[in-house]
């Protein structure tokens, strides 16, 4: 028991050791030099594209609140090692402005456990490799997808064979999920980000030899480098034509099967016009594919197609008006007899009066 206990505290030594080199070489070389005068209270900080990066925190406080702004520039980015090794820091609170977070942040630092954001959520939050590990918010989280805000920082437990980056994800952090975190025996097969997520970071699944498919969706407009290096030699990367992901698989030489994104909408030919055939082909817009056709006398809501009475009446107005209140409009039939680009009881009243008109 003593020599176990032993192993394990050398274990932790080490560990500790080497994320200490770690912090300190992103303190002393992986971070821009701040330029003099920078400070405000605890907060060094440096000009960024679009505001202000916190480049080290200073203080000693249990509760630490990130300000929205610095000399009246918004704060955007917290840079690498900023807070690590901080020992004091308990509750954080990030400012809502907050665009991007750097490598290691707060490595270390191992009493913080409460982490909010002071008015919102950022939309999309970039966030450099390992931000969180090692803290006591990290160990508190549930298994499964560690997330902050909507960016998935990685995962704990036992890996799924497919991981799913679902509709609350819309970053994902660098090397999130590569086998430097997650096992490269997980048996991880495949990957699906669906319409929610718009970045993803440098090197997210690196390493995992397993992953031979994955689903990008076209919403994810920036790809890190190097996301499936590593991975299967046969990985198939499924997308939408003309996406991001496409253009990323010929940069980086991956298989990719790229499929039209189907927006089907109806056609009409001729443009149906008050007592008048016409026909509806249902088509997409993108590779021009026809599913479904209809032809219809235009009016003529109570019959099928051009109709066993072939007639336009006072049913029809009723059926239209009928359609309007249950907001259950005929899949296909043209409806709009206002042109006005809408369904509603402007067009009641044309029927109306292209009933009134015939007879």
């Amino acid at each position: 028991m003593k020599s176990t206990k032993l192993r394990t505290g050398l274990r932790r030594w080490v560990s500790l050791v080497i994320a200490a080199v770690l912090a300190a070489s992103l303190l002393c070389m992986g971070q821009p030099v701040v330029a003099q005068g920078l400070t405000q209270g605890d907060f060094q900080y440096q000009l960024a594209d679009d505001g202000v990066e916190i480049t080290r925190y200073t203080g000693d406080s249990a509760k630490v609140t990130v300000p929205e702004t610095l000399e009246g520039q918004p704060v955007v980015g917290i840079g690498p090692a900023a807070f690590a090794l901080n020992q004091t820091i308990e509750e954080l609170t990030l400012p809502s402005t907050l665009e991007y977070i750097g490598d290691s942040a707060f490595l270390l630092c191992e009493n913080l456990s409460r982490i909010e954001f002071s008015q919102s959520t950022p939309q999309v939050l970039q966030a450099g490799e390992s931000i969180l590990r090692n803290t006591a918010w990290w160990e508190a989280q549930p298994e499964g997808l560690v997330l902050l805000g909507g960016t998935a920082l990685g995962w704990k437990g036992k890996a799924p064979i497919t991981l799913v980056l679902d509709g609350r994800v819309t970053a994902v952090a660098d090397q999130a999920f590569s086998s430097n975190y997650l096992p490269s025996a997980s048996n991880l097969l495949r990957v699906e980000a669906g319409d929610s997520v718009q970045w993803l970071g440098s090197r997210v699944f690196a390493g995992q030899s397993s992953l031979n498919s994955a689903f990008l969706s076209d919403s994810v407009t920036h790809l890190g480098e190097g996301i499936f290096s590593g991975c299967s030699p046969d990985l198939l990367l499924e997308t939408y034509l003309g996406s991001a992901a496409e253009a990323y698989a010929q940069i980086w030489g991956i298989r990719c099967e790229a499929v039209c994104r189907h927006d089907y909408r109806w056609y009409y030919n001729p443009q149906p016009v008050l007592g008048q055939v016409s026909t509806g082909i249902l088509r997409c817009a993108n590779c021009q594919e026809e599913i479904d056709q209809i032809t219809f006398l235009t009016g003529d809501l109570t019959g099928e197609g051009c109709a066993p009475d072939e007639n336009i009446d006072l049913l029809d107005v009723m059926a239209l008006a009928r359609y309007l209140v249950n907001e259950n409009l005929p899949e296909g039939i043209y409806l709009d007899y206002q042109g006005d680009g809408c369904v509603d009881v402007l067009d009641v009243m044309t029927l109306t009066q292209y009933r009134l008109s015939v007879f």
